[in-house]
């Protein structure tokens, strides 16, 4: 069991005063605060664009061209036959049958996401 004096040197060793123990000043604690900071932006510079062609040559799912064949199909020539829907958007069939089958609640245009529905 240490003594008192023994107590007392490991104190003045440690730094800490003798006598009751207070609590660190507020500069000396560690305090955990989150902040919000709101920011306005004043300015603003795109480094890409993006533009999606209306007339545009290939399918919008496969990226395929048109007077191709889409993956599905394995020889150049197979009748891959193209659907509209009534968003006026173009696809292989093939292409546009996988789409709405991989679809869980709602079958959407892959390009403007209104219900799909085949133009007649």
């Amino acid at each position: 069991m240490m003594s008192s004096r023994d107590m007392s040197i490991l104190s003045a060793m440690a730094g800490a005063e003798s006598g009751p123990r207070h609590e660190p000043r507020a500069s000396a604690r560690r305090v955990q605060t989150h902040f919000t900071m709101k920011v306005k932006i004043k300015c603003w510079n795109g480094v890409a664009s993006w533009l999606w062609v209306a007339n545009d040559e290939n399918c919008g799912i496969c990226r395929m061209a048109f007077n191709g064949c889409c993956p599905d199909c394995k020889v150049p020539g197979d009748d891959c036959p193209l659907v509209w829907g009534q968003c006026s958007h173009c696809f292989h069939m093939h292409c546009i049958l996988k789409w709405l089958n991989s679809q869980q609640v709602q079958q959407h245009c892959p390009m403007c996401r209104q219900e799909w529905k085949f133009k007649e």
